[in-house]
């Protein structure tokens, strides 16, 4: 077993994934590097893989067709950021939140300007009663 470890532990440290023809002594220390680099870099890309894989929940699917208020909320609590909703139109009517009430400025709820005054003052009453007069 000894010799096993020796023989492991030698293979290990002159291990050159990246050997070219003709290297000196500094290019083989450098490819030496690249390869502990590299396989340092495989090996924990390999290790957040499986605990991403490991850990990593199952998708589900769910649809519920018109919940409740308080499984909204639930359901609001759970998984807010996974929440998807489906709906294609309104569940209630804008009238029951928003109520709108105009409020129009003096001149323009008038009768200044409608259309009888206009056409008074365009004169459309006086052509009007000479047709009608005679």
């Amino acid at each position: 077993t000894i010799k096993i470890k020796r023989l492991l532990k030698k293979n290990l440290i002159e291990l050159n994934m990246f050997q070219a023809n003709g290297s000196n002594r500094h290019q083989i220390n450098y490819q030496r590097i690249a390869t502990r680099l590299y396989l340092f870099v495989l090996v924990i890309s390999l290790i957040i893989i499986n605990f991403y894989l490991l850990l990593n929940e199952d998708l589900q699917q769910n649809t519920i067709h018109q919940p409740s208020e308080f499984q909204y909320k639930e359901l609001e609590k759970t998984y807010s950021s996974n929440l998807y909703y489906p709906c294609s139109t309104v569940s209630m009517n804008y009238s029951t939140v928003i109520m709108i009430e105009p409020y129009f400025h003096q001149i323009c709820s008038s009768d200044l300007i409608s259309d009888a005054w206009i056409n008074f003052i365009n004169g459309d009453h006086v052509m009007n009663d000479i047709f009608y007069n005679i």
